[in-house]
């Protein structure tokens, strides 16, 4: 008996912004490099701005605030904000607009985790991602969508990082998360994940306040 092939369906979460919607976050992260091991506690806050006009995305505006910092045993000083950005959310995808920062990436890296699949795989087939670049950096990989409860679902992000005009090998690094999202609003609830490359590692856990 022939059967049809299953093929991916379309989005299982979408992202739908209220006006005037705020969400904070609590971000954690510890590394290990060059330097040593430190400790990161901060908070992001994220605005939904507006509507953009004649498209379904949204600008969300993110303020990095209130970093308390450790190097080994040595605590750095205490930053009320030290970052602020603007992104374009799309219902799915990565927050465009993206960029590492320079020499934050390990505190901005967490953001990646709140990609939202444009398609589910089958069962547990993993639906690959669009190549994008930011920062001359080439990012890919896939995602597996899971739902977890009636108004839950987890996506299992793997990426690879691979740095323009020096070839694959030792300079490329690696990323992985498992984030929790309202299926209703696509509204990120939990996240946690690692980094690895060259200059060292991370993890990281992104909880909703």
């Amino acid at each position: 008996m022939h059967q049809t092939p299953a093929v991916p369906t379309g989005p299982p979460i979408e992202r739908v912004f209220r006006k005037g919607q705020r969400d904070r976050y609590s971000v954690v992260i510890d590394s290990e490099g060059t330097i040593g091991k430190t400790h990161c506690e901060y908070e992001l806050k994220l605005s939904a701005l507006r509507p953009i006009a004649d498209t379904p995305d949204t600008l969300v505006g993110a303020a990095f605030l209130d970093l308390r910092e450790k190097i080994e045993d040595t605590r750095l000083p205490y930053r009320k904000q030290f970052g602020s950005a603007t992104y374009r959310f799309s219902k799915t995808g990565f927050p465009q607009d993206f960029s590492f920062g320079g020499s934050d990436v390990t505190l901005l890296a967490p953001v990646l985790s709140w990609y939202l699949p444009p398609i589910a795989g089958v069962g547990e087939a993993a639906s690959p991602i669009a190549e994008t670049v930011v920062d001359k950096i080439r990012i890919g990989g896939a995602a597996n969508y899971k739902k977890v409860s009636a108004t839950t679902g987890t996506v299992k992000l793997a990426l690879f990082f691979t740095f323009e005009g020096k070839p694959a090998g030792d300079d490329d690094a690696s990323f992985e998360s498992t984030s929790t999202f309202e299926t209703k609003t696509g509204t990120l609830l939990d996240a946690q994940g690692t980094m690895k490359g060259q200059g060292g590692s991370m993890t990281f856990h992104v909880k909703r306040l």
